[in-house]
């Protein structure tokens, strides 16, 4: 099923994470554009994808929608177009202080 409204109510939600305040009380951010989208998944972060519709990635334990392209507009803060967003999770502090220490 490819979601085409930006009415939306899960589009619309989505598209809050462009607002710090969304970010921080959802403990999720926006990735765009295939490069991000690849590390946050190779890194374990990635929650969920829209891709355009007609567009081929795949990814494993990640949900994945199929999105026209107004409502990937609506999602993207971004000047150029993209074919790809992700929903990824905060990174915990822990995790990132363990990193560190390394």
């Amino acid at each position: 099923m490819v979601i085409t409204s930006t009415s939306n109510e899960r589009i619309k939600n989505i598209a809050k994470l462009q607002i710090k305040k969304y970010r921080d009380e959802e403990r999720k951010f926006l990735v765009e554009g295939d490069h991000l989208v690849n590390e946050a998944y190779e890194s374990g972060y990635l929650e969920e994808v829209f891709i355009l519709d007609g567009a081929n990635y795949s990814f494993d334990n990640v949900n994945i929608n199929y999105v026209s392209e107004e409502v990937l507009k609506k999602l993207s803060d971004q000047i150029s177009s993209t074919d790809i967003i992700g929903v990824c999770k905060f990174i915990d502090i822990k995790e990132l202080n363990y990193y560190l220490i390394l």
